[in-house]
C-alpha cells in the first residue's frame, strides 16, 4: 500500500518509519484536549494538529496581545485582538482540513467548574494537557480528569524553566507539588491558592521548549512510547548545562 493510501494520507506521510501506519491511525483516532494556548500551549497543539491528531478540543478566554509576541507562536500582529481558540482552530484546519475540533472561549474556574465538566465527558479524550497559567484553574481540571479516570498532563514554564509530567491513576497533582488545595473542597480551591506563587517572566525558547515536550509526552503516552509519569517529571533548564533531565518528587 502507498502512503497515501494509508491512514496517514500525504500530510502525514513523512511521519511513517518514525510511527508504523497503524499508530498514525491510532493518533487520527485520538481525541486530545488541550487547556491554555499561550507560550506552552500553543506550541503544543500546533505539534499535535501536525502529527496527526484527529479530534482536538482547545480550551482559553483570552485574546491575543503585543505581550505575548516574546513567546507565542500564534501571536502576531495579524491575531493581535483576535480570540486564541478561533486562531488556532484556524491555524489546525489549514494544516489539517479534516481535523475534529471543539472550542471552548471560557475560563476555568469554580463558578463555571460543571460547565467544563459536561463539556469534557462529551468530548471523552484519551489525555488532556493542561498549560494554563491559573494555578485554582489547573487544580480544577486535575480533579475532573481524576474524578473520570483521564491522564492529565501537566506542562508550566516559569521565567527559563519547565515541567512536564502525566499524572494518571492513583497520582495526585497537589499532593505531589504540596499544593495548599490538597484536601478542601472545590468551592475552596481558588481561594486556597490565591497567594501561591506565580512567576510572570517567560522566556521565549523555554516556553517553547516545554511546549514541544508537553506534546511528546502527550504523543508517547499515546502511542505507548516512554513518558514522564508523575511523580517523575520531565524538568528543564534553558540556561543549564543539561537543558532536560527527569527528576522525581
Amino acid at each position: 500500500m502507498s502512503k497515501k493510501g494509508t491512514a496517514a494520507g500525504r500530510c502525514f506521510s513523512r511521519n511513517l518509519g518514525a510511527i508504523t501506519p497503524g499508530q498514525q491511525l491510532l493518533l487520527s483516532r485520538a481525541r486530545v484536549a488541550l487547556f491554555g494556548l499561550g507560550g506552552v500551549g500553543g506550541l503544543a497543539a500546533e505539534l499535535a494538529v501536525r502529527a496527526g491528531t484527529g479530534h482536538l478540543l482547545v480550551a482559553d478566554f483570552d485574546k491575543f496581545e503585543p505581550s505575548n509576541f516574546n513567546r507565542q507562536i500564534h501571536a502576531e500582529k495579524k491575531t493581535e485582538g483576535k480570540r486564541k481558540v478561533e486562531v488556532l482552530a484556524g491555524r489546525a484546519k489549514s494544516i489539517n482540513p479534516k481535523i475534529k475540533i471543539k472550542k471552548i472561549g471560557k475560563k476555568l474556574e469554580y463558578a463555571s467548574l460543571e460547565f467544563f465538566s459536561r463539556e469534557l465527558a462529551s468530548f471523552s479524550p484519551s489525555i488532556v494537557i493542561d498549560t494554563m497559567d491559573s494555578v485554582g484553574s489547573r487544580v480544577l481540571l486535575a480533579r475532573i480528569c481524576k474524578k473520570m479516570g483521564v491522564p492529565y498532563a501537566y506542562a508550566a514554564a516559569a521565567g527559563e524553566r519547565g515541567m512536564v509530567g502525566v499524572v494518571e491513576g492513583k497520582a495526585d497533582l497537589e499532593k505531589i507539588l504540596r499544593l495548599p488545595s490538597f484536601g478542601l473542597p472545590d468551592e475552596e480551591v481558588e481561594s486556597a491558592l490565591v497567594h501561591y506563587p506565580q512567576c510572570k517572566t517567560a522566556w521565549g525558547p523555554a516556553t517553547n521548549l516545554v511546549g514541544v515536550l508537553a506534546a511528546n509526552a502527550a504523543l508517547n503516552y499515546l502511542l505507548k512510547k516512554p513518558y514522564p509519569k508523575a511523580p517523575r517529571f520531565w524538568m528543564t533548564d534553558s540556561f543549564g548545562k543539561k537543558i532536560v533531565r527527569e527528576e522525581k518528587f
